[in-house]
């Protein structure tokens, strides 16, 4: 992932991720309600061609791990456009496991 295009790339471990945000795990704090922009590469699954979603979004959580090192970081996207909905909708759609 690539957040905010001041800074470098930082990578981090995707928990969670939904149409409507996504929650990590990363060694950098990144403060409560920052916008940041950022993009990430989906892997190809299943024919599924890779694509780059793109978005912004709000900090919605930020917290120290309790049983690892660095922070768990929470997001909540804005501003979606259609092709990144579609993007992350398809990609969705072929990961998520039925219960």
């Amino acid at each position: 992932m690539v957040a905010n295009h001041e800074q470098d790339p930082i990578k981090v471990a995707t928990i969670d991720l939904s149409l409507s945000g996504m929650q990590f795990k990363t060694v950098m704090n990144i403060p409560l309600f920052r916008e940041i922009s950022f993009s990430m590469n989906f892997p190809e699954i299943d024919g599924y061609e890779s694509n780059l979603f793109s978005s912004n979004a709000i900090v919605v959580r930020s917290e120290r791990c309790h049983f690892s090192t660095g922070f768990n970081i929470a997001l909540t996207f804005v501003d979606l456009s259609s092709k990144d909905k579609d993007v992350l909708s398809s990609f969705l759609d072929k990961t998520t496991v039925s219960t």
